[in-house]
C-alpha cells in the first residue's frame, strides 16, 4: 500500500524547518500584540473620555447599567 493517504493521494511531508521555526516567531507576536493592546486601551481610554466629558448627553450612570447587562428602561 505504501505512503498513500486518503482517495490514493500522497501526503505533504512535514516541513521540519518551518516546524522547528514556529518558536521563533513568539517574539514578534508579542510585540505585536503589545503594540496592538496598546492601541485598543487608547481607543478605550478616549470613548471612556468623551462618555465622561459629555456626561449631560451620554448618562454615565446609565451606559454603565447597560454595559454591565442590566436593562434599565426610562
Amino acid at each position: 500500500m505504501g505512503a498513500e493517504g486518503v482517495g490514493g493521494l500522497t501526503p505533504l511531508p512535514l516541513d521540519e524547518d518551518r516546524l522547528s521555526n514556529a518558536a521563533d516567531r513568539g517574539p514578534a507576536n508579542r510585540r505585536l500584540f503589545s503594540i496592538m493592546a496598546v492601541i485598543g486601551w487608547v481607543l478605550m481610554s478616549y470613548g471612556v473620555y468623551g462618555l465622561i466629558i459629555n456626561a449631560a448627553q451620554t448618562h454615565p450612570s446609565s451606559w454603565l447599567v447597560w454595559f454591565l447587562g442590566g436593562d434599565r428602561r426610562a
